[in-house]
């Protein structure tokens, strides 16, 4: 006599029944049930695995990828840049090869947010700012900073400090005039507030 467990299809008690039988009555509600309900109660309400054999199931309601896309694209267009990082991404959980989601992604990450001219004494480059990099450009030097690592930017005139989560000393960028790095204080302060 093989014993299994169940769930009554009346009460929800939690049972042990004959697996051979074709029915029993529940010891706590009195009620007859059909053992294989009872069993099949079990293994769907249960915190175990869902166990179903031979059986077609229709989920209703579900967003298809084509509306997670036009969702993605409102909340871009709308400047909700974190939504529609977000929507674009659920497509990726779905459909890991989404080509439309990943572009829109790499070309969010790789927009150029700001760029200002570095003028000091001898030095002349940019500053450019996208959502994935921070990048200082000179004729000699070429170096990329993770966006993601900035922490705080500000700014004392013609200097811009930049603050980033795996250094200790802030990044300083002599930027020769006072409106470009304010300019660039504001787009990083944007960025900041778009991953709040």
């Amino acid at each position: 006599m093989p014993l299994v467990p169940a769930k009554c299809t009346s009460c929800g008690a939690q049972l042990t029944v004959d697996n051979t039988k074709d029915a029993a009555i529940c010891e706590y509600c009195n009620t007859p049930y059909i053992v294989e309900k009872a069993i099949n109660n079990y293994t769907i309400s249960g915190n175990s695995n869902i166990s179903i054999h031979n059986a077609v199931i229709n989920v209703q309601g579900a967003p298809s990828i084509d509306n997670i896309l036009l969702r993605a694209a409102e909340f871009k267009q709308s400047g909700n840049i974190t939504l529609a990082l977000e929507y674009y991404n659920r497509v990726l959980d779905i459909d890991a090869s989404n080509a439309l989601a990943r572009s829109s992604i790499n070309s969010i990450e790789n927009e150029v947010l700001e760029e200002i001219p570095i003028s000091f004494g001898f030095t002349h480059g940019t500053l450019t700012l996208s959502r994935s990099e921070l990048i200082f450009a000179t004729k000699r030097k070429h170096i990329v900073y993770s966006s993601k690592d900035i922490i705080s930017v500000s700014r004392t005139g013609a200097r811009l400090l930049v603050q980033l989560s795996s250094q200790a000393m802030p990044l300083n960028f002599a930027v020769g005039y006072n409106k470009p790095a304010k300019l660039m204080e504001e787009a990083i302060l944007r960025l900041l507030n778009e991953r709040k």
